[in-house]
C-alpha cells in the first residue's frame, strides 16, 4: 500500500459524503526542490481543513522524522488563520501476538486511521518527544473508522471529523 492509494481512498470518501463541498488533492510538484504545503484540503460552509497524509506499514511509534519542516510551517499557518490542520496517519500492518497483548488489539492485521491535530504535534515536539507512541495514538488520537456503504463499497468515515469541527465555536466565531 502506498500513500497515494490511501490518498485516493480519502478522496473517494470526501466526495461521497460531501458531494457539494470542495476537496482537492494537491498534485506532486514537478521539480524535486518544490514542496506541497500539505497533501490535500477541504472546504465546506466557509470552513477550511488542511490534511497531511502518512502511512505506516509496521505497528510502531510514528516518528517525527516522517514530518517535514514545510508541513509543520504550513499546517501551523492554516491553524493560525482559523482553519483546521491535521496529520492523518494510516496504519496498515500485521500485528504480532506481543503487540496484540500490549495494546489490546484483537486483529492480526490492522487498517486504522489516527487523526492528530497540529496542536498535538507541536505540543509533543515542544516537550522534546521524537515520536507518537502507539499507546499515545490509541489513548489520544481521534480514530477514523471504515464504513460499508453498499456491497463492494467501503469508505473511511470522514463525517465524524468534519461534523465535529464544523460545530467548533472558535472557528465559527471567525466567520
Amino acid at each position: 500500500m502506498r500513500e497515494s492509494d490511501f490518498t485516493s481512498e480519502m478522496h473517494k470518501a470526501f466526495n461521497h459524503y460531501y458531494p457539494n463541498a470542495h476537496y482537492y488533492k494537491i498534485p506532486d510538484p514537478i521539480r524535486r526542490e518544490a514542496h506541497r504545503p500539505y497533501d490535500s484540503y477541504f472546504f465546506k460552509d466557509k470552513l477550511f481543513w488542511a490534511l497531511e497524509y502518512k502511512i505506516m506499514k509496521k505497528v510502531e511509534a510514528f516518528p517525527f522524522s516522517h514530518i517535514e519542516d514545510h508541513q509543520i510551517f504550513n499546517l501551523r499557518r492554516v491553524y493560525g488563520n482559523g482553519g483546521f490542520a491535521y496529520f492523518i496517519i494510516n496504519y496498515r500492518a500485521s500485528v504480532t501476538e506481543k503487540q496484540r497483548k500490549l495494546y489490546g488489539i484483537e486483529e492480526k492485521k490492522i487498517n486504522v486511521v489516527f487523526i492528530i491535530t497540529i496542536e498535538q504535534t507541536l505540543e509533543a515536539m515542544g516537550r522534546g518527544d521524537r515520536s507518537f507512541s502507539v499507546k499515545w495514538l490509541l489513548d489520544n488520537a481521534m480514530i477514523m473508522k471504515r464504513e460499508t456503504i453498499e456491497k463492494g463499497l467501503t469508505l473511511w468515515n470522514v463525517r465524524e471529523l468534519i461534523e465535529r469541527d464544523a460545530g467548533c465555536c472558535r472557528r465559527d466565531e471567525l466567520i
